[in-house]
């Protein structure tokens, strides 16, 4: 079968752009990245800051751990996964984690992971039955300091439609939940809107 000499010479480019590319995969977790009015690992970004922040700047929140904690202390405080009511399914997860970690880092608050307690429970009572662990090797549940905050959340979405404009107005709500006195101690909102215009073809 003979092959067109100049229909060959046409294909070798893209055959050659096709099998190497020199672009790095690698982008900065920070970037700002497509058009959509999805929810994004930037905006995931963005609100665990925007939180911490808050958190960390709240004068109302200082003074009422000075007035209830002894000097020094530090209060622990049960994170609970952020609630999602949007309308795409995803893990909030990494954002709970996001915010314990930038929180627990400044030293403010100490935390306790909810989701690995019945990882925690079943290992203490492994070691409790097993023969191969001293009763001095195994760890009394009363020892467990009680948390005495608990921190809770959730992201709303709102989504709205105008021809050929779409447009998500999305609400992150974080509240810290006093367990002693029952109140909340501090709750802060972060609000982001996304627009995104088709063009006259398409869409």
């Amino acid at each position: 079968m003979k092959i067109n000499r100049l229909s060959y010479l046409a294909v070798l480019p893209l055959l050659a752009c096709g099998c190497v590319s020199s672009e790095s995969p690698y982008r900065d977790p920070g970037e700002v990245r497509g058009t959509s009015t999805d929810f994004t690992s930037y905006d995931f970004q963005q609100c665990a800051v925007a939180m911490v922040d808050s958190m960390l700047s709240s004068g109302s929140l200082d003074r009422k751990i000075a007035r209830q904690f002894p000097a020094n202390s530090v209060p622990l405080v049960a994170v609970l996964p952020v609630s999602n009511h949007t309308y795409k399914i995803f893990d909030l997860r990494s954002m709970t984690v996001a915010i314990e970690t930038r929180l627990s880092n400044s030293e403010k608050f100490e935390f306790v992971d909810r989701g690995a307690e019945q990882t925690l429970i079943d290992d203490k009572l492994h070691d409790a039955d097993s023969p191969l662990t001293g009763d001095a090797g195994v760890t009394d549940f009363g020892n467990h300091q009680r948390t005495d905050y608990i921190l809770t959340g959730e992201l709303n979405e709102i989504r709205e439609k105008d021809g050929r404009t779409r447009e998500s107005y999305y609400k992150l709500t974080m509240k810290l939940l006093n367990k002693k006195t029952g109140k909340i101690d501090w709750s802060d909102e972060k609000e982001l809107r996304k627009v995104s215009r088709r063009p006259a073809v398409g869409w």
